[in-house]
């Protein structure tokens, strides 16, 4: 059920998403969940022709991130994973000059997630424009009230994207606490940044989409009253364009003729997604933030085994980090 008229109505519908790891400066659960599902997702893609580009490049944008990849660089990563590289190194890898030093990943790269969303569900029965305004149990499982009437499920997954702050306000027992975000992301003409070979992070990130477009993004737009959409204007432009590496900023051009898409994050409260069980027949894939198109496909994969009983592809440790019960284990409940 979809509450849009596309899959991918909601964050999935970017011309352009980066998939590259979050890797940790000290062996973490967070830190091996991160490896694990970017490893799953990259496959995950080429099997449904959604690769893009090949090598993603994470810059050492700010002297935090510098240190942050030095510790990371000093743990002994394979080159197979990551390399890490001078300025030279990045501005051969990005095809752009650069004065920064950067993780060079050769695995990773961009996807269109419009196509990765298509391909997945290929053979599922889909229902859209489906509002629910309700929850609630019934018979063998829940009934849920939608604008197209009531509608049983034996069983339900809740994977509703930013829309699950307002399921778990208004109709079940909060889980956790949530926040939702805009992300506006800028369309810049295919003539900017002819150069460009790979998917490129900097503090924001830009690829270039099937149709020859750059994804230049993103904004994290924060408190913003229920129901809001902040407008994808020149001041939108601008502040995406200032994520730019100075020495890029010229290239990118004006700023008047740029084309953007406003979408809404889901977070959780120490940043790390929610996926398992969360009732009888009831679960939950969500708080994916702004990197679902890395860590969304294992963890549906781990929801699937949950509500199966088939081994998870996440360990102990994995599976703790994203349990939607974490918050209320940690207070001793």
């Amino acid at each position: 059920l979809g509450m849009g008229d596309a899959p991918h109505d909601g964050a999935s519908g970017n011309i352009a998403a980066v998939q590259s790891p979050r890797l940790t400066a000290e062996d973490t659960f967070p830190g091996r969940l991160s490896l694990t599902a970017y490893g799953y997702a990259r496959w995950l893609a080429r099997e449904c022709q959604a690769v893009l580009s090949d090598q993603a490049v994470i810059t050492a944008f700010s002297d935090r991130e510098a240190k942050r990849q030095s510790k990371i660089t000093a743990l002994g990563w394979p080159q197979e994973v990551f390399r890490y590289g001078s300025s030279d190194d990045v501005a051969e890898a990005v095809g752009l000059s650069s004065s920064q030093d950067g993780l060079i990943f050769p695995e990773g790269g961009s996807i269109d997630p419009r196509t990765l969303c298509r391909n997945l569900l290929a053979g599922a029965t889909m229902r859209f424009g489906v509002e629910v305004t309700a929850i609630t149990k019934g018979g063998d499982g829940w009934i849920l009230t939608t604008n197209q009437g009531e509608i049983p499920a034996r069983r339900l997954v809740l994977a509703a994207g930013s829309g699950l702050a307002k399921l778990t306000q208004d109709w079940l027992d909060p889980l956790l606490p949530f926040q939702v975000t805009a992300g506006r992301v800028s369309h810049l003409p295919s003539s900017a940044f002819p150069q460009l070979k790979a998917a490129v992070s900097f503090g924001g990130y830009m690829a270039r989409a099937s149709d020859g477009q750059l994804a230049l993004g993103a904004s994290f737009d924060r408190n913003l009253p229920q129901g809001v959409v902040p407008p994808m204007d020149e001041p939108a432009h601008h502040a995406n364009k200032a994520l730019l590496p100075e020495e890029w900023q010229d290239a990118a051009g004006d700023v008047s003729g740029w084309q953007g898409r406003v979408s809404f994050r889901l977070a959780s409260a120490d940043r790390q997604p929610v996926a398992g069980q969360v009732d009888d027949d009831l679960y939950v894939l969500a708080a994916l933030g702004a990197r679902g198109m890395v860590t969304g496909p294992l963890l549906g994969e781990h929801v699937a085994t949950v509500m199966t009983g088939a081994p998870s592809p996440l360990d102990r440790g994995m599976a703790s980090v994203v349990d939607p019960f974490r918050f209320s284990a940690r207070a001793g409940f």
